[in-house]
């Protein structure tokens, strides 16, 4: 359906709008709704690689703050059913200043 611009007159309708919408429908993944709105500086489909190494950093960050609120690894380990060699490999990564994937 076209519909009219500024001067009343219609405008024409925009065809690669239709073409992209039928072929490549932005639906976005589970980092956000649409593409083109997306905070990744990389796409997880384009380098899946590179997103593994994101959500394990985000990983071993989220597990080192929860060692904050035990006295051991052992009592965390204990309260939340993760592994104590996983937190401890999670808190030795962070200390070596493993970079943030970028």
């Amino acid at each position: 359906m076209s519909s009219r611009n500024s001067r009343g007159r219609i405008a024409p309708a925009d065809p690669w709008g239709a073409i992209l919408d039928d072929h490549a429908p932005d639906t976005g993944c589970n980092e956000s709704p649409k593409c083109l709105t997306c905070p990744l500086p990389v796409c997880r489909f384009d380098d899946p690689v590179w997103y593994i190494r994101l959500n394990t950093w985000r990983r071993d960050v989220d597990r080192v703050a929860i060692l904050a609120d035990y006295r051991s690894m052992a009592a965390a380990s204990r309260a939340t059913g993760i592994v104590l060699k996983t937190l401890e490999r999670a808190k030795d990564r962070i200390r070596a200043g493993e970079p943030v994937p970028s």
